[in-house]
């Protein structure tokens, strides 16, 4: 094949031509800092890029998710401690009320602490992190008491029975639970208030026949096997729950005083012992006081 002039000059313009588009894709390339800008640049590049900017978005998402349930386990932490000790102090004042030896001064005064110990509860348990309420289950957009100290959310319902709560996912597949349920909290209640009877003549009372109950249920001289529920604890509104089968005994494993009085004050009311709320101990007598 003959090569003509015009055949040489029609083949430089063409590499000159093409020159001058690879020189304008590397100035954009300079200009933009992406080796990328059209998905005709690189088809099969462009659909890493995308994979790599969905990971990134969501390592970011994942890091906020975090920082926000570390947030919330922080304000959580510190509110059932305050809880924690707010209950520390009304047992002691529990215990101090039922002596026989106080006046009527000084019943009226630890009433009226009692009254500023439950406020702080309140308080403690209606405690937020970034505007939503951390105890109230799923209903983050709702308090957990109301001023008169009766539930805000329904704690008789089925959703309520399941226990739902706040959750983050961390990271693929990992989704991690931070909430408190307020029945795991707070124990479940026979009614819609968790403060009536928090200390009430009835409260000492209920809690003297309990002893009884527990004094004429036990022979620690015979083979003992604990009846359902009987041995159940009433203190208040908070019904503890004693693990009648570690009160079985035998001739083999025969009961004694200390295994006796430690499965009572292991008795639990959702995340509250009894232990924490009352004194348990055997008197002079010999006779179980809590």
């Amino acid at each position: 094949m003959r090569i003509t002039n015009n055949m040489l000059i029609k083949n430089m313009l063409w590499n000159a031509n093409n020159n001058l588009v690879s020189m304008s894709n590397y100035q954009n390339q300079l200009a933009s800092g992406k080796k990328i800008t059209r998905p005709s640049d690189d088809p099969v590049g462009i659909t890493k890029v995308m994979k790599y900017k969905t990971d990134i978005r969501e390592t970011i998402q994942y890091g906020k998710n975090i920082d926000d349930a570390l947030g919330w386990l922080e304000v959580s932490e510190s509110s059932i401690t305050n809880i924690k000790d707010i209950l520390q102090r009304v047992r002691e004042l529990t215990v101090q009320a039922a002596n026989g030896t106080n006046t009527a001064g000084d019943t009226d005064k630890m009433r009226v602490e009692i009254e500023q110990l439950t406020k702080e509860i309140m308080v403690s348990g209606n405690a937020t992190s970034a505007g939503r309420y951390l105890f109230s289950g799923l209903e983050t957009n709702k308090k957990l008491f109301n001023d008169d100290g009766t539930f805000a959310i329904d704690m008789t319902s089925e959703r309520s029975d399941l226990k739902h709560v706040m959750a983050y996912e961390v990271s693929v597949g990992e989704v991690m639970s931070v909430g408190v349920h307020p029945k795991d909290l707070f124990g479940v209640v026979s009614n819609n208030n968790f403060f009536e009877g928090l200390m009430t003549r009835s409260t000492v009372e209920t809690t003297k026949a309990t002893q009884a109950t527990l004094k004429a249920s036990i022979d620690l001289a015979h083979d003992f096997t604990a009846p359902g529920n009987i041995l159940d604890v009433q203190i208040g509104a908070l019904t503890f729950d004693v693990d009648e089968s570690s009160l079985n005994s035998s001739a083999v494993n025969p009961m004694t005083k200390d295994r006796f009085i430690t499965a009572i004050k292991s008795a639990t009311s959702g995340l509250v012992k009894l232990s924490d709320v009352a004194d348990v101990y055997y008197d002079s007598s010999d006779k179980l006081v809590i």
